[in-house]
């Protein structure tokens, strides 16, 4: 949220220039298994047992669905003539994850 708010507010580019292609993509609402399958922004699903305390159920498919996303987003900056290296992604949390992904 803070970026979001960074850049309506002309505070990125001040700093960075405008010749950066700033992407500040949302995650889908879905159904989130740790909140009793309560629809919420996720990027992919962390499923949690909370029997043995397993963590580690992490949504592949949904998780390459969003790197599909990115993928996408990222091809079509650079098919309207922003240089690769002039993107940025940034995350944070699941939204990190997704972006290291991508890299």
């Amino acid at each position: 949220v803070m970026i979001k708010e960074a850049y309506k507010s002309g505070f990125l580019h001040q700093v960075y220039g405008s010749h950066i292609k700033w992407i500040l993509p949302n995650a889908p609402i879905i159904p989130i298994t740790v909140y009793g399958w309560y629809p919420g922004r996720a990027w992919y699903d962390l499923a949690v047992d909370y029997n043995s305390r397993n963590w580690n159920n992490a949504d592949p498919p949904r998780f390459f669905k969003s790197m599909k996303r990115l993928y996408k987003l990222i091809d079509a900056e650079i098919a309207n003539g922003t240089p690769a290296e002039n993107i940025i992604l940034m995350g944070n949390s699941q939204g990190a994850n997704v972006c290291i992904g991508v890299a």
